[in-house]
C-alpha cells in the first residue's frame, strides 16, 4: 500500500457499518435491509414504496434514524432513495453487475467492490481513471481470487473538510486510478483532503470489512 497522508475521517473507516448501525432496533435494522435489498433487485425505494414499508413496520421515525446515521438518504424533491450505501440511484461512474444479472451503480470505489461482500456473490465492477479516462474492471469474487485490469490499478481513497455525510466529503474523492504515481496525482489535487492510495488488493480487504456485515441482522465489531 502506497500511503501518502494519514486516513483520519470516520466516513472511511472499515467499521464503519458497525459504527453506524450500532444501537438501531430490529425494526429499523430490517427497513435498512429492505432498502439495500430492493437496490440490490435493481429497484430503488419511492416515496409511496417507503411510505408503505414505514406504516408497515410501525415506526414514523425509521427514515429519519437511517438518514440520521448516514445510512441511507432521501431525494428532497421526488421523496424516493438517493443514496443507500454502497448503492446510487443516480448514475455514477461505477457501475456493478450482480451475480443475478442486474446492474447498479455503487457511490464510491470502496463501495463498488464491497458489494460482492455484502451480497456474498461474485460481482463485475467497470470504472474509470477519473482524469485520464482510461478503464478500469474488477472482478471481485468473495471466496477465490479476484482480478482486476489494468494489473496496477488501485483505489484513491480520500475525505475532504466540506460535507457532513459520506456522500459529500468522501464518495466523489475514493476513486479508482490506473496506477498508484497517478492515485497519487489525483489525491494531492483534492482540497482539504486527508486519505491514501490503496493497493487493490488492500482496497478489496478494506472492501471486505467494511459492507460484509452490513445485512447482517447484528453486525458486530472485529475482535
Amino acid at each position: 500500500m502506497a500511503e501518502t497522508r494519514p486516513v483520519v475521517a470516520p466516513a472511511i473507516s472499515a467499521s464503519w457499518a458497525v459504527q453506524r448501525t450500532a444501537g438501531l432496533t430490529a425494526v429499523q435494522r430490517a427497513m435498512h435491509r429492505r432498502i439495500l435489498q430492493a437496490f440490490a433487485g435493481g429497484a430503488v425505494p419511492t416515496r409511496e414504496q417507503l411510505t408503505t414499508w414505514t406504516a408497515q413496520c410501525d415506526d414514523d421515525d425509521v427514515m429519519a434514524v437511517l438518514e440520521a446515521r448516514d445510512l441511507m438518504h432521501r431525494d428532497p424533491h421526488s421523496g424516493a432513495v438517493a443514496v443507500a450505501y454502497p448503492f446510487s440511484a443516480a448514475p455514477t461512474a461505477h457501475r456493478v453487475r450482480l451475480a443475478t444479472g442486474v446492474e447498479v451503480f455503487a457511490m464510491c470505489a470502496i463501495d463498488a467492490l464491497g458489494i460482492a461482500f455484502m451480497l456474498d456473490a461474485p460481482t463485475h465492477v467497470r470504472s474509470s481513471d477519473p482524469v485520464t479516462g482510461a478503464p478500469i474492471q474488477v472482478t471481485v469474487r468473495v471466496s477465490a481470487s479476484s482480478q482486476w485490469s489494468p494489473a496496477d490499478a488501485v483505489v484513491v481513497l480520500a475525505c475532504s473538510d466540506s460535507g457532513v455525510t459520506s456522500a459529500d466529503c468522501a464518495c466523489s474523492h475514493t476513486n479508482f486510478a490506473v496506477c498508484a504515481h497517478r492515485g497519487r496525482r489525483v489525491l494531492e489535487k483534492i482540497p482539504g483532503s486527508c486519505g491514501s492510495v490503496l493497493s487493490m488488493p488492500d482496497a478489496i480487504a478494506l472492501s471486505r470489512t467494511t459492507f460484509g456485515t452490513l445485512l447482517d441482522s447484528h453486525p458486530t465489531a472485529d475482535t
